[in-house]
């Protein structure tokens, strides 16, 4: 967390750990459940069955996928066995953040890109120092036996793919296409406002993420002191 004024060095689970921490403090309820659909009705949205006058939608990314049987696009802990060797596909911070946490694990961790690196210069010293090597090539070269990876005469257990995301709205598609307006990511639909990665894409980080956030309450608080 490098790129987070007050945090450097600290990683992503230990931000999450701090920012549930302070919602507990706030007496903030997180409620863990996923929603199947939203729907405008009236002056305002129907999420499964619930009516809400304003609606902000925070759900991210998705990955982008590669034609690759079994792949990766998230590294959780039951994917993360000291020993295994790992393929990483991408050239990114995500791609070298996901590496330097595996390989610190005890993961023999090899970075396959087709372009030179983009990841920041701190994640690249870190993966480096922990042994995660690099190799520079296409992915058509891989091969997939149905139990093990192979790339360069190299054998893999597992392939990871981090490759870019896409700003996820797909809650929205019974809803149809709508544009963000900053500078509180109100949309072209009245009440619903989408911020975080959702809303700015390849310029997400955390500290936009959480000011559009901001932004979006700000102005529905304003709403509703003028009612």
């Amino acid at each position: 967390m490098d790129n987070l004024l007050g945090h450097a060095g600290k990683t992503g689970a230990e931000l999450c750990t701090e920012f549930r921490e302070h919602l507990d403090t706030m007496g903030i309820e997180i409620i863990k459940e996923e929603v199947q659909n939203v729907a405008v009705s009236g002056g305002g949205f129907i999420v499964d069955g619930e009516e809400f006058t304003h609606l902000i939608l925070a759900t991210g990314t998705l990955p982008k996928k590669l034609d690759i049987p079994g792949a990766l696009y998230y590294l959780e802990p039951e994917h993360i066995v000291r020993g295994e060797d790992l393929l990483i596909i991408g050239s990114g911070d995500l791609a070298f953040d996901n590496a330097v946490r595996a390989a610190a694990s005890g993961v023999f961790v090899t970075v396959l890109r087709r372009k030179k690196v983009s990841a920041n210069e701190t994640l690249m010293g870190e993966a480096r120092s922990l042994g995660v090597k690099e190799v520079v090539g296409e992915v058509t070269d891989l091969l997939f036996d149905g139990r093990i990876y192979c790339y360069g005469g190299i054998k893999y257990n597992k392939v990871a793919v981090f490759v870019g995301r896409t700003p996820d709205r797909t809650l929205l598609q019974d809803i149809g296409e709508v544009n963000v307006e900053p500078p509180c990511f109100s949309t072209s639909v009245k009440g619903l406002y989408i911020v975080g990665d959702a809303a700015l894409g390849r310029f997400g980080q955390t500290a936009l993420a959480s000011g559009s956030g901001l932004a979006a309450a700000m102005h529905i608080m304003r709403w509703v002191k003028e009612r």
